[in-house]
């Protein structure tokens, strides 16, 4: 038996700003915003995605914060960004 892949999306480049950077993703990607508020300060976290019938991409960005400097802290930090796909 063999299975058909769909016909994958070309990729675009988006520019992206805030972000001071341009990636490459297909189709027309989906953004989402959010504030979310960690270890007492509130940070802006901004994600664009795509699918392209195989792939899934996503890339995300925030600007880290200079209130939160301790290595422990700051693994905690990023380590709740993972968390936020999770049911």
């Amino acid at each position: 038996m063999r299975f058909a892949l769909p016909e994958r999306i070309p990729l675009k480049e988006f520019e992206w700003p805030e972000a001071g950077i341009a990636v490459r993703l297909p189709g027309s990607p989906k953004e989402l915003q959010q504030n979310i508020e960690k270890f007492g300060v509130v940070l802006p976290f901004c994600v664009r995605s795509a699918f392209d019938g195989v792939v899934s991409y996503a890339v995300g960005f925030t600007d880290y914060p200079e209130e939160i400097p301790l290595p422990d802290t700051v693994e905690q930090f990023f380590e709740s960004f993972r968390l936020l796909d999770e049911p």
